[in-house]
């Protein structure tokens, strides 16, 4: 699967690692893992960092609009974005998170991603050690 998701900061924040090109039919798989950590989280919110540096391809916004349903889940907080260069994926990635009515921002790089959680939800950790790991 071309999705690896883990726990960035336990039951807070998750990175999902998108690799080649993710399917429709992979999307329930994601879905399915998306909602586990979320069920996991004992936070109010639990954020979801996207990397898509090596990414090729994604589905559609109305695509993952009817595959997923973790973006309603009482839990899901911001998604972040990062690593996204094609136009495609871009707008995609515009469209998909207004479909769900979710908090979304595209910062860029992972370390902008941090940055940008630090900034907005002051009960996480102090995330510039992460940050420098993953780099």
């Amino acid at each position: 699967m071309p999705v690896a998701v883990n726990w960035l900061v336990a039951g807070r924040i998750v990175i999902n690692r998108i690799t080649g090109i993710l399917t429709e039919d992979e999307l329930s798989s994601l879905d399915e893992q998306m909602n586990h950590f979320l069920d996991q989280s004992g936070s109010v919110l639990m954020h979801s960092v996207w990397d898509f540096s090596a990414a090729q391809e994604i589905p559609p916004a109305w695509t993952i609009k009817r595959a997923v349903t973790f973006p309603n889940h009482e839990r899901f907080g911001w998604a972040i974005f990062a690593g996204v260069t094609s136009p495609v994926m871009k707008l995609t990635l515009v469209i998909a998170p207004q479909l769900f009515q979710v908090r979304f921002r595209n910062c860029g790089t992972l370390e902008a991603s941090l940055e940008f959680l630090q900034q907005v939800d002051s009960t996480l950790p102090d995330l510039k050690a992460i940050a420098s790991e993953l780099i």
